[in-house]
């Protein structure tokens, strides 16, 4: 995140959201709190959103939901919750946003969570995720018809 060359600097964010679904190290909680921050602090940047961090969070709620051990590993019980923050924060203000979202295919893991395949903190933030979603014409069919 401190990298001087910006292009150095988007080389490797791109990268990081990449390969973090597919990682099992721990501490992964560490940089998506990270990330929860930024979304939280600078909900209307779009480096994240051109560099796939919509993609990679849905990858990381579809892991927590189909691999237990992974989720009860170190401090990723969390991650899910997470992701679907970071989803929720960057879609709350910017319709473009949130259409990069519904094109990332974050409903189909917030509509899970929804339906509380894990706990009911991950199910009242996807209700805020998606309510965002719902909020602009141009994505709110695609809440309103998920499968």
């Amino acid at each position: 995140m401190k990298e001087g060359n910006p292009n150095k600097r988007r080389a490797s964010i791109l990268k990081f959201f990449r390969e973090l679904p597919s990682l099992d190290d721990d501490g992964q909680v560490l940089p998506i709190s990270g990330l929860w921050n930024t979304a939280m602090a600078h909900p209307n940047d779009p480096e994240f959103i051109e560099l796939g961090i919509f993609e990679c969070m849905a990858a990381l709620i579809w892991k927590g939901l189909k691999n237990r051990r992974w989720l009860a590993h170190d401090q990723n019980i969390y991650i899910p919750y997470y992701a679907a923050h970071i989803i929720g924060s960057y879609t709350m203000n910017m319709e473009e946003f949130a259409e990069s979202a519904v094109h990332a295919g974050v409903i189909p893991p917030l509509v899970e969570l929804l339906r509380g395949r894990l706990t009911w903190v991950e199910q009242r933030v996807a209700v805020r995720a998606l309510g965002h979603l719902a909020t602009y014409a141009s994505t709110f069919t695609a809440i309103a018809n998920p499968w």
